[in-house]
């Protein structure tokens, strides 16, 4: 046998020593395949034998049968559908105030063309207010408050807040335009 050595992590290996092999010049070089298996290629299944119909795996009864449960809306006419928004808010750097973005479905929430969208706005916001830009991080066109009055509405609200005695904070400002955005959305809404 060869020398034994201590491995690092405390094992003994077995490691053949140079001394004590064997070199043939008998031995001819093989191909892997016949080295594995043998010179003849009859042991090789024929693919032929797997496609006979005689080979299908039968349904096991004993196995659990997967099913699926569909969901199916109920037929039921007394629900009174109605366009639905996603709001999306981000940061305006221009204007330098959070910026409203809608997105719209129809009575069957499928998508809308953003300009549809302004069907929902009144004719005073739709086009002034309410624009239809690209979202800077969702794909396509979306209906838009737009952020230019944002900052001076926002500076009224707390200047209304101060003189009532009540103290802005500053990790309230975003609460307080949502807020601001509710009230603006039912004017603008029809």
């Amino acid at each position: 046998m060869g020398n034994q050595r201590k491995v690092e992590c405390g094992e003994e290996e077995n490691l053949p020593s140079m001394e004590t092999l064997e070199i043939s010049k008998n031995n001819t070089i093989q191909s892997i395949s016949s080295y594995f298996r043998g010179e003849e290629e009859e042991d090789i299944p024929d693919m032929a034998e797997y496609e006979e119909p005689d080979n299908l795996i039968e349904t096991d009864p004993a196995t659990l049968q997967s099913t699926y449960l569909v969901a199916h809306e109920p037929d039921d006419d007394n629900i009174l559908r109605t366009r639905t928004y996603d709001v999306s808010i981000t940061y305006d750097k221009y204007y330098q105030t959070p910026r409203v973005w809608l997105t719209g479905y129809d009575e069957s929430r499928m998508l809308l063309q953003p300009e549809l969208v302004l069907e929902d706005v009144s004719q005073d916001h739709a086009r002034k207010t309410v624009t239809i830009e690209d979202h800077p991080h969702l794909p396509g066109k979306h209906a838009s408050v737009h952020p230019c009055r944002h900052g001076a509405v926002m500076k009224k609200i707390i200047d209304v807040l101060m003189s009532h005695g009540v103290e802005p904070e500053v990790d309230k400002y975003l609460f307080l335009f949502l807020k601001f955005h509710i009230i603006l959305r039912k004017k603008m809404l029809v």
